[in-house]
């Protein structure tokens, strides 16, 4: 629905409000071993901790995030399912359900970066759209139109719409107007998928 998805001050910006939403200082956060350094930013100014899931050709070992899952009690699962940066590994259909699952087996939200979808063709869908936890999801135009498009967003579970807006409002107050109207413009007139192409 509409008032779960947040226009963000691009896709950094949707990474850390997910962050505020369900963690505090001390808390851990699950990624990449090897993971975007836009995350281990976000981690540090909230003084979370990260702890690192192994990975094979495809991204996160699901065997890997049962074991960390289980000994560090995580807040939320971060990962990167397709062209994870920076190993480019791209999670199959079948990988994709068998990290829902073991999210779903801890109660564990996942927040995905789908920042390079677009690369393989917006396919397979969101791990989200397997997991029955509720979780979060965050894009942007920086990657696949410009960098200088600082225009993201964040799709929030049902019920964290308030607490999303709260927390936006003390960040940046809202994403910047120009862009978001000159993305709304490339969007309505198909601008958009020609820069994909």
């Amino acid at each position: 629905p509409p008032d779960h998805v947040y226009v963000t001050s691009g896709t950094q910006d949707a990474l850390s409000v997910a962050f505020h939403l369900v963690a505090k200082p001390g808390d851990t956060i699950l990624v990449e071993s090897l993971t975007y350094p836009g995350i281990k930013a976000v981690a540090r100014t909230m003084q979370v901790r990260l702890s690192g899931v192994d990975l094979d050709e495809e991204g996160m070992l699901p065997e890997s995030l049962e074991a960390q899952c289980r000994s560090t009690q995580p807040k939320l699962i971060c990962c990167v399912p397709t062209v994870q940066n920076p190993t480019g590994a791209v999670m199959s259909e079948k990988r994709r359900q068998e990290i829902a699952a073991v999210a779903d087996r801890h109660g564990v939200p996942i927040l995905e970066d789908g920042i390079y979808d677009f690369l393989n063709h917006h396919d397979p869908r969101p791990i989200m759209t397997w997991a029955q936890t509720p979780g979060y999801f965050a894009t942007g135009l920086s990657k696949a139109v410009t960098p200088a498009l600082r225009t993201g967003f964040l799709v929030v579970p049902p019920g964290q719409s308030d607490e999303a807006t709260r927390i936006m409002g003390g960040m940046s107050l809202h994403a910047p107007l120009l862009m978001t109207e000159i993305a709304r413009r490339w969007m309505k007139e198909g601008r958009i998928e020609e820069f994909e192409a």
